[in-house]
């Protein structure tokens, strides 16, 4: 179980001339690292007698019967990239097709058959559920009404919550109720791309893009958590943690519904606490993502895959 201190020193530094093009980016102190396939080095052993239990429970809490694929496809990641059990809780008619496909997702229905929205309290059943899961993965697919920030808002109060990886509309709701930021726990990792990133932070994406490492640091200055800002060159960072810095541009990681892969990733890596540090399962995360994007470039040159196929790519890395 590497610290962060032991997975930053072998990672290279930053050099200035990484990015020629961005004054900003060059001028950056020499604490940002490098992520690149020097992270793969960090993957755990499997033990010859494994069983499904030592690699983690994820519980995904999102889809809505609009947006059922993306918590499908965050669900799909986490047993793409090693989760033994996966589960998704979501109102009770989305459950059907966030399924669809995979029966190995266990589906937790919140309410009646036809219901739609969230509960306003946490049901006795997810209480459970949440006693048993090891990791969170909250968002995709959620939706930003009132319904929805309710629900967040009771989850993120919870005494003895899981880990979360905080997703999409998730952060879009934190942003609208910044008292809730105070419920982040330093294992949380927040993955905004830079709109979800301006909304944080009230400003615009062009402002967000202009200067990502400033927005990276006035994002991980709102909660204790690891923060990714996802984009071309992504990069997380935790305070006063170094920054880490993707070196990865992937054309086929361009599509809707990656992000959910990406969560769903970072969930199966937060279960198995292989990593005492969530900001080194964010870096292990942001590798194995952009990793599986890129062995999709032979068959996809021009783009053109999906989401899913991203998901599906990740093993091919965890080798």
């Amino acid at each position: 179980m590497p610290s962060e201190q032991e997975f930053t020193a072998a990672l290279l530094p930053l050099p200035p001339e990484f990015f020629p093009n961005s004054p900003i980016m060059a001028a950056r102190p020499p604490d940002a690292r490098l992520l690149d396939e020097t992270c793969l080095a960090f993957l755990p052993k499997i033990p010859a007698n494994a069983y499904k239990n030592i690699f983690g429970h994820v519980l995904v809490i999102g889809g809505t019967p609009q947006y059922s694929g993306a918590a499908n496809l965050a669900a799909r990641a986490a047993l793409r990239a090693g989760a033994g059990l996966v589960s998704v809780a979501a109102p009770a008619g989305a459950v059907r097709d966030i399924k669809n496909g995979l029966p190995e997702i266990m589906t937790l229905p919140l309410g009646k058959p036809a219901n739609s929205t969230w509960p306003k309290k946490i049901p006795e059943a997810l209480s459970a559920a949440l006693e048993r899961c090891t990791a969170l993965v909250t968002g995709p697919g959620m939706g930003r009404g009132p319904d929805s920030a309710a629900f967040l808002a009771a989850l993120l109060c919870l005494p003895k919550r899981p880990p979360a990886v905080i997703d999409a509309d998730a952060l879009v709701i934190i942003a609208n109720q910044p008292e809730l930021r105070q419920k982040l726990l330093p294992r949380d990792i927040l993955t905004p791309h830079p709109g979800e990133a301006a909304a944080l932070l009230r400003t615009n994406a062009v402002s967000i893009q202009s200067d990502r490492f400033t927005a990276l640091d006035w994002l991980c200055r709102l909660a204790p958590c690891a923060v990714i800002l996802k984009g071309a060159g992504t990069l997380a960072g935790q305070a006063p943690k170094p920054v880490l810095v993707s070196p990865y541009d992937v054309p086929q990681l361009a599509v809707g519904g990656s992000g959910d892969v990406l969560a769903g990733c970072l969930g199966a890596l937060l279960a198995a606490r292989h990593y005492p540090d969530s900001l080194v399962v964010a870096g292990m995360g942001i590798v194995l993502h952009a990793l599986a994007g890129k062995t999709l470039a032979a068959a996809f040159p021009a783009r053109g895959n999906t989401a899913g196929e991203i998901a599906d790519a990740i093993p091919r890395v965890l080798i």
